[in-house]
């Protein structure tokens, strides 16, 4: 074994599903450990980010925007792309770039117009900005999942709104890097 491990974020009220069928996803070698790791807070997620080691691939599973990831919108508790540790909507946020740097193989944002191509500082190119990941995939549009076994798929909902907007169809789940 290398002492690589994957790690999977999620918002367990939303995704456990999804998280769990990824976990089965994720190509695991040499005794590789997956840890899922339920997310409430930006406490939370700081402290779990800020202790990862040795990432071979990181997967996040929230709702979210181009520029947000909702932790727990309930209780205002989000990620944001914005240095100025705000949601596009003004709420108090965690910066991404708050976060130590970490070195990972690969980093799966399963959160809507996470890697939306149009907007240059999205969630995606600011974890890339902030770490270094050899390889990043993020949602360009919004995401639905396969029922029963939870895949990943663009998602039809918002998809004229999408196009209104830039003038062109999301490209689904991309690799942006």
């Amino acid at each position: 074994p290398d002492g690589r491990t994957n790690y999977i974020f999620y918002d367990e009220e939303n995704f456990s599903k999804q998280a769990e069928s990824e976990s089965k996803r994720i190509p695991v070698t040499d005794n590789e450990a997956t840890l899922m790791i339920p997310i409430k807070s930006e406490e939370e997620f700081k402290n779990a980010w800020n202790q990862m080691e040795n990432a071979t691939d990181v997967s996040l599973f929230f709702h979210g925007s181009a520029k947000t990831l909702n932790l727990d919108w309930k209780k205002n508790e989000y990620l944001t792309a914005n240095d100025n540790g705000k949601t596009p909507k003004g709420a108090d946020a965690l910066y991404i770039g708050d976060l130590n740097s970490k070195e990972i193989g690969t980093l799966k944002i399963f959160s809507c117009q996470s890697g939306n191509v149009k907007e240059k500082d999205n969630i995606a190119n600011c974890f890339d900005k902030n770490n270094k990941i050899n390889s990043i995939y993020a949602t360009d549009g919004n995401l639905s999942y396969l029922p029963f076994i939870f895949t990943p798929r663009i998602s039809i909902k918002g998809k004229n709104e999408y196009k209104e907007k830039y003038g062109q169809n999301p490209k689904g789940f991309i690799k942006v890097k």
